[in-house]
């Protein structure tokens, strides 16, 4: 291809290399290689890599796993570009799942970036670009999915060589996008697959603690990461707790990022979503003896109350068997009243009035 005489044939006062942009740039995505044209010298394709950047999420809105994460960008100031592109690997179906949108002057969509597909945001003009030390936040994205530790890539702004008129010389294969960009890694969705049963989630949320506290270390202490991962796996599941724990250090003491905090308290926040009412039942047996039954699949703690008493009581429910609908604990009242039953001690899961017969 002559580039000098398509200008000239269409009349264009463009710049050569503006030419070779606007006809490079779309063409690289589905693959075509500009230096398969017969020629002597080639150019090598431009670095997209020379920036440091950081990507964190925050959540803006979450209704179980309907959640919309924000994203900040930051350029460090040692990079050597502009920030042009984000591009955060995507794990749902392309079509229908994600709600995109971008600061001022940046355009979101979703897209199959090398052989993965991704949720991308590009800048539409020079000034939308992000300098070197400077940050921008905006872009978001709503899907429903559980939260997870996920990879980005974010480009550099590059010119194209000037080229000359004739075909001694080809710009070089542009190399795959993922390879020819500043790398790392954030937070974002991926798919709820099958029931969501609670001890498989709490074990995963397990997991993701030792991923952001040994793999990554995103969380510098180690007693924080010991203290969050007990109260899911050492006994009763109490993420009441949990978040507590992960509040107090967001505000103070061992300070939690964006990232780490995103991750934890949305998978948290998920799972407290499945605790409700539906788990749990009381029975009635006889004299003032009562059973609290336990749905779920994980231990979990309880307390219960007499109305008009102020009488208190604490229990450990075992997980349902995996031969029976729930589990059982029997407890006896000193009190006679409406029961009522309590996840960790605050929302109520579980009322009963008993008519307190006589046991036979």
């Amino acid at each position: 291809m002559n580039l000098g005489a398509l200008r000239r044939a269409t009349g264009s006062t463009m710049p050569m290399g503006e030419v070779l942009r606007c006809l490079v740039i779309g063409a690289v995505m589905v693959g075509w290689n500009p230096g398969s044209a017969l020629a002597q010298d080639t150019i090598p394709y431009p670095s997209a890599k020379d920036l440091t950047v950081s990507v964190n999420a925050v959540v803006l809105f979450q209704n179980g796993a309907s959640v919309k994460l924000g994203y900040s960008v930051e350029s460090d100031s040692s990079s050597q570009q502009q920030l042009w592109t984000l591009a955060i690997r995507a794990y749902l179906a392309l079509s229908g799942s994600y709600e995109l949108h971008g600061p001022s002057g940046w355009y979101g969509h979703t897209a199959i970036a090398d052989d993965s597909n991704a949720v991308e945001w590009f800048a539409r003009s020079a000034e939308s670009r992000v300098d070197p030390g400077e940050a921008l936040s905006g872009f978001t994205a709503q899907a429903t999915g559980l939260l997870d530790i996920v990879p980005f890539a974010a480009t550099g702004y590059y010119d194209l060589p000037d080229m000359p008129d004739d075909d001694t010389v080809v710009l070089g294969e542009a190399p795959p996008g993922w390879s020819n960009a500043a790398t790392g890694l954030t937070v974002g969705h991926v798919p709820l697959e099958g029931e969501a049963v609670l001890s498989d989630l709490t074990t995963r949320l397990s997991g993701l603690i030792g991923r952001a506290c040994n793999e990554l270390g995103w969380i510098a202490s180690s007693s924080l990461c010991t203290t969050l991962d007990s109260l899911l796996v050492s006994g009763p599941v109490r993420l009441d707790e949990f978040n507590d724990s992960l509040m107090a250090n967001r505000t103070g003491g061992v300070y939690l990022a964006d990232n780490p905090y995103t991750l934890l308290k949305g998978n948290r926040d998920y799972l407290r979503s499945l605790i409700t009412s539906s788990k749990f039942a009381l029975a009635y047996v006889c004299g003032s003896t009562l059973t609290a039954r336990n749905k779920s699949q994980v231990i979990m703690p309880v307390t219960w109350t007499v109305d008009g008493t102020s009488e208190v009581g604490a229990l450990i429910l075992p997980a349902k068997p995996s031969n029976g609908p729930y589990s059982e604990t029997t407890f006896d009242v000193t009190n006679q009243g409406h029961v009522r039953l309590h996840y960790e001690g605050a929302e109520e899961v579980a009322g009963l009035t008993p008519d307190y017969h006589a046991c036979e």
